[in-house]
């Protein structure tokens, strides 16, 4: 327990605290602005929000809803390429390019890519099936699913402690 002055304070800390902020009074703080890149930012959301209404009006039953979901692809993936365009020339870019050029990112991202897939249509479509073929309650389905993503979850709590 640390000694108390007859004020009943302590004084190390406050002389800790003290000695912090005189030696830090003549430092001097350089913030370097930082140029959002905007454009790229605007690009890739419209790119990938094509890309996602595409999907969903490609899946229509409808053919002018197919039509139209085609054409969103279309759109997304033109706007995809003119992101890594604008990408290319931005001076602070969203995803800098240069990153792709180390083969364990390039293999970091597509396994990223496909486990992300897969995890997704897992969650999506099993507890699906169980109620349509299996003949499960949604009850079942969704106690079967928590079952397996429970330890997905937890094992990323894990990750994040590690980090």
């Amino acid at each position: 327990m640390a000694a108390k002055t007859d004020s009943g304070s302590r004084p190390a800390p406050r002389a800790l605290a003290a000695a912090i902020t005189a030696g830090l009074r003549d430092e001097v703080r350089i913030r370097p602005r930082v140029a959002f890149d905007v454009l790229g930012m605007a690009v890739f959301a419209a790119a990938i929000s094509a890309f996602l209404v595409g999907l969903v009006e490609a899946g229509a039953s409808e053919p002018w809803r197919r039509a139209l979901g085609l054409a969103l692809l279309g759109l997304s993936g033109v706007l995809l390429v003119l992101f890594v365009l604008v990408e290319r020339r931005a001076s602070e870019p969203v995803i800098p390019l240069r990153l792709f050029r180390n083969p364990i990112v390039r293999a970091a991202a597509i396994t990223g890519l496909l486990s992300g897939m897969a995890m997704f249509g897992a969650i999506t479509y099993v507890p699906l099936y169980l109620q349509a073929v299996v003949g499960s309650t949604a009850t079942q389905a969704g106690s079967r699913r928590t079952s397996a993503t429970a330890p997905t979850a937890a094992n990323s709590h894990q990750n994040q402690a590690w980090g």
